[in-house]
């Protein structure tokens, strides 16, 4: 083996070098650019006059869709319970969190939640969207917008933080709060 390492190497360098020597052949590079268009489709019903103003009292174990999913999120957040509101979440956001732990990524995001969510926020809900593997409930809270992406985990909606990066999300929550 080591003799073909000796043998290739060589033959690896005159190649390069023989690439590189005839790059002259090329005209000057130019900066060209391309636009990339997708089209999603999406289902959307909005809810009439839904406003949340019961809270759970502790965790529920039980699937009973986005919307009330989104319910638990928010009682977590009022009964100021972090290990219930990070349930909520799917698994690789919760790993997300737990990898960060020097930068309180999760306690960051909580904290957030805690001051948007509290006894005295007016919490309505708005659309319910339906994209692909998504069920997205989009709400005003204290007239802030706020659009909740959950996908089915092991048998239950759970939100997904990798998702509300992503550019198709931003796009669509623009486009929902028109």
């Amino acid at each position: 083996m080591n003799k073909i390492m000796c043998v290739a190497f060589p033959f690896c360098l005159f190649l390069t070098h023989s690439v590189f020597a005839q790059s002259d052949i090329f005209a000057a590079p130019e900066m060209q650019d391309f636009v990339h268009v997708q089209h999603f489709k999406y289902s959307r019903q909005q809810y009439e006059d839904v406003v949340i103003s019961d809270f759970y009292e502790h965790a529920r174990d039980a699937n009973e869709g986005p919307d009330r999913q989104l319910v638990q999120f928010f009682s977590a957040l009022i009964k100021d319970d972090y290990q219930w509101w990070l349930n909520n979440w799917n698994a690789e956001t919760q790993q997300d969190f737990a990898q960060k732990v020097a930068l309180k990524k999760g306690r960051r995001s909580y904290n957030y939640w805690r001051a948007t969510v509290n006894k005295k926020a007016v919490i309505e809900l708005k659309d319910f969207v339906l994209m692909g593997p998504f069920a997205l409930i989009g709400s005003r809270i204290n007239s802030e917008y706020h659009l909740f992406p959950f996908e089915l985990e092991d048998g239950r909606w759970r939100l997904n933080q990798a998702y509300m990066s992503s550019q198709v999300y931003q796009q669509l929550k623009t486009e929902l709060q028109r």
